[in-house]
């Protein structure tokens, strides 16, 4: 069984997460304590704020995983898998417009895929280390 480990802990995305989170399961108790004791039925908000609730959830698991298997990238809108094989390179650069350098995944054939991962020269190098060990095993 694989197990994905986040390759470099991302505090920022987390401690947004975590906030998304706690408002989220504070406006539920208010709702939930406002249809039990006024007898007011579950709204429309009670679904935007379990929709907040979701997203502070993906939000706080976003980053970059690895494992024996390969690279996976998970952002708010969607999760990616690579494997190792499909992997030439790491590299960082700016994400437009903002100029923040983050780390791509450079796959053999296809576009580059941004992480949401900062792209520090350790963190680049680490990942290199794993991606240069995993060719050496095949």
């Amino acid at each position: 069984m694989d197990r994905w480990e986040l390759a470099v802990p991302n505090r920022e995305d987390s401690q947004r997460g975590l906030v998304l989170l706690g408002v989220g399961v504070l406006l539920v108790g208010f709702e939930i304590y406002d249809s039990v004791v006024y007898g007011f039925a579950p709204s429309y908000t009670l679904v935007a704020i379990l929709f907040a609730f979701v997203v502070g959830w993906r939000i706080r698991t976003m980053g970059l995983y690895v494992s024996q298997r390969g690279v996976r990238i998970r952002l708010p809108y969607h999760t990616r898998t690579y494997d190792w094989f499909e992997i030439r390179d790491f590299e960082s650069k700016p994400l437009p417009p903002s100029r923040r350098l983050l780390i791509w995944v450079v796959l053999k054939m296809g576009e580059p895929q941004r992480t949401s991962v900062p792209g520090s020269p350790e963190v680049l190098d680490q990942l290199r280390a794993r991606l240069a060990a995993r060719s050496v095993g095949e």
